[in-house]
């Protein structure tokens, strides 16, 4: 099973790659903040907390905590 995963992946790279390039090409805005496409962003600040939420219930429910100063 692995053999296939990474079968898939070496050939799926480099046409991921070349739509890359080819949309870059079109659209030079597509260039800029690229790293954050693959994981790479700002720094974040020291002493930051993430809240992550998916539902409306739940961002309504970390909204309180969202509000404490420090946080």
């Amino acid at each position: 099973m692995r053999l296939l995963y990474l079968l898939a992946l070496y050939l799926t790279v480099p046409l991921v790659s070349l739509l890359f390039l080819w949309r870059g090409l079109r659209d030079r805005s597509y260039w800029r903040d690229f790293s954050e496409r693959f994981g790479y962003g700002a720094p974040q600040t020291p002493g930051g907390v993430w809240l992550h939420a998916v539902s409306v219930g739940e961002v309504q429910a970390c909204a309180p905590a969202a509000a404490i100063p420090g946080i």
